[in-house]
């Protein structure tokens, strides 16, 4: 895959680039313990792992 923009800027306000991205896996192995899950920015999170953004101070 070819770098693609990230959805959210850094820490920063500045653009972040993902180099090599990679395509999330699929909902079956989010409940597999013998299997590796990946997610994307702004894809889909098994509800037990999604948690509130961070408060910005």
């Amino acid at each position: 895959m070819k770098p693609v923009k990230h959805p959210h800027p850094d820490d920063n306000g500045k653009a972040v680039t993902i180099e090599r991205p990679t395509k999330p896996s699929a909902p079956e192995s989010w409940n597999n313990p013998g299997a590796v899950a990946s997610f994307v920015p702004g894809g889909d999170v098994p509800q037990f792992m999604a948690w509130p953004a961070p408060l910005k101070s």
